[in-house]
């Protein structure tokens, strides 16, 4: 049998600084970087690679160079914010990879910021891979990301500034048919590779939804009633109770939870309405 061969550390590091350099576009350049890295983080052991090999996977210094060239290439947002464009899922994977080589390191606000404009809330992989960084940051740094959401919209013409406005730039038809089509095989804690074709990307991510409609109710939970009816016009009320019916253990407390602290605030909100001004 043919041994497998194992790119040396110093070829890594000149592919990957060619490609985001000159190569960006290109899904096959992007591809090959992606491959020779990963191997570099999932094939590491020190009984069979060379010391140099094992060096660069762990090297913070030289996967935080690349992140921040990536990050900040001029072409960046166009290439990656693209729905259609090929060129936003492999670009997106060679990040995913980047994060995960030295998460102790390569997870920085400055970091994963710049991730938050091209996030649409969808299944498309592209987007349960931003969420997975997003959730690796949360973990790593043990600090909430929900003052950043607060500023994501799922329109780049629509700007956010709390839970309530940007779950109000959801497209309730797209809510509606992620009710629909709820996706069964999602679980709130999953590897997100798992089941992803398509058709994932008509569909927003119910994770997210729910961790978003929990923002509301811990922090900025409608104060008119006016607010809860443009809740509830965006159809994700009703996506919450079908989340009761999931056999996911976490997706369905979540749920619960979120639908028990709903009706409380809409309970004491009615009493406030009802007292004569």
């Amino acid at each position: 049998m043919a041994r497998t061969s194992v790119p040396k550390s110093h070829q890594v590091e000149t592919l990957l600084g060619v490609v985001v350099r000159q190569h960006l576009s290109n899904i096959y350049t992007v591809q090959l970087a992606n491959v020779c890295t990963s191997k570099a983080n999932l094939k590491v052991c020190p009984r069979h690679f060379s010391a140099s090999f094992v060096s660069f996977a762990r090297q913070p210094v030289i996967v935080n160079r690349y992140l921040q060239n990536i990050l900040q290439h001029p072409q960046f947002f166009q290439l990656a914010s693209g729905l259609e464009s090929d060129s936003r899922l492999y670009i997106i994977r060679l990040l995913h990879t980047l994060f995960e080589l030295h998460p102790s390191n390569t997870c920085q606000i400055t970091q994963v910021e710049p991730l938050l404009p091209i996030y649409y809330g969808t299944l498309a992989e592209p987007d349960l891979l931003i969420l997975s960084i997003f959730q690796l940051f949360e973990i790593q740094r043990k600090i909430s990301l929900a003052s950043l959401f607060n500023r994501w919209s799922s329109s780049s013409e629509i700007a956010c500034s709390s839970p309530l406005e940007c779950i109000q730039s959801l497209d309730p038809a797209l809510v509606f048919r992620t009710t629909l089509h709820f996706p069964k095989w999602r679980r709130f804690r999953t590897k997100i590779m798992a089941r992803v074709n398509h058709h994932d990307r008509q569909l927003y991510d119910p994770v997210f939804l729910l961790l978003l409609l929990h923002s509301i109710y811990s922090q900025h939970p409608p104060s008119t009633p006016f607010g809860w009816i443009e809740l509830f016009r965006t159809n994700i009320i009703g996506l919450c109770i079908l989340t009761i019916s999931s056999k996911d253990t976490a997706i369905r407390s979540l749920g619960l939870s979120i639908l028990t602290g709903l009706y409380k605030s809409i309970e004491v909100g009615s009493r406030l309405f009802l007292i004569p001004k």
